[in-house]
């Protein structure tokens, strides 16, 4: 029996590196999937190349750890892409007008008063998408500041219109 020839696979490691990054959702998987990578490419322990491969997998490992723990993040620099968040057309009144009141009692909603610029049209589905939308920019545009218990829909299509900006 040959021994296994390890050179391909630390060609294909950064290959690999991208596809775990991509991938990576939860810490555990990318710790697993790192644990592979060192053990796999260097060699397995014991061998001679594993402390030294160790030594130099431990700032790009560490690195890769801190971006699956900062994935919302990174997924917004790459996209690059601004988002708001809008009232689904299913939902009901009830609904919608919690989204109000609850938004509102965290931001700034002068924007929905009559005579204002977003007041109109004066529809309930108008009056909670603003509203949401606002709360949602304020805290961070999380996906989960977009929940409002499943009745948020986060859009990439700038829903602004006439001189009602939504920022």
């Amino acid at each position: 029996m040959e021994p296994f020839d390890f050179s391909e696979t630390v060609t294909f490691a950064p290959a690999f590196l991208i596809t775990v990054i991509n991938h990576c959702l939860k810490p555990l998987r990318l710790l697993i999937a790192s644990s592979f990578i060192v053990s796999v490419a260097s060699g397995g322990p014991g061998s001679p190349q594993h402390s030294l491969f160790m030594a130099k997998a431990l700032l790009p490992l560490s690195l890769l750890i801190f971006i699956c723990f900062k994935s919302e993040e990174l997924v917004k620099i790459v996209n690059a892409q601004k988002t708001w968040c809008v009232a689904k057309p299913s939902s009901d009144q009830a609904a919608l007008l919690a989204n109000i009141d609850y938004a509102c009692s965290q931001v700034d909603c002068q924007i929905l008063q009559k005579g204002c610029p977003c007041f109109n049209p004066d529809n309930l589905i108008n009056h909670a998408s603003i509203a949401m939308n606002l709360y949602y920019q304020a805290n961070g545009r999380n996906w989960w500041n977009c929940d409002f218990r499943k009745s948020g829909l986060i859009v990439t299509t700038n829903p602004s219109y006439g001189n009602c900006i939504y920022e």
